[in-house]
């Protein structure tokens, strides 16, 4: 059968396809809103699963809900982390170019440091 497979919420996982297969076999298999709600709670499981069952009663019984949350909970995991690594090379970067800036500083002459 063509199921789509469980999803876990970990980093390794890539959420946006996994949510166009899962989309794609509720096409195939005619499923209502209500049927993608149950079958979605069904195939998470570990975080996933914990952060479904944190979530209100409200948004698990809406399928457009329910679906625009785990995109905002799953979908950018990459690009969060990518931009966490931009930031930590930025940073790395600008404490570079400070220590440098320090070192050169000093090592300047006293009299060319000095502003008239």
């Amino acid at each position: 059968m063509f199921v789509p497979s469980s999803f876990r919420g970990m980093d390794s996982e890539n959420a946006d396809a996994w949510l166009l297969y899962f989309e794609k076999y509720t096409i195939y298999r005619g499923s209502s809103d209500a049927d993608k709600l149950h079958l979605l709670a069904l195939l998470l499981q570990d975080a996933a699963s914990d952060w479904y069952d944190s979530l209100d009663d409200g948004i698990k019984a809406d399928w457009s809900t329910l679906k625009d949350v785990f995109k905002q909970r799953y979908q950018n995991m990459d690009t969060t982390i990518l931009h966490t690594l931009l930031i930590v090379r930025h940073y790395f970067l600008f404490c570079l170019f400070c220590l440098f800036s320090t070192t050169n500083i000093l090592s300047v002459p006293q009299t060319l440091r000095t502003v008239t």
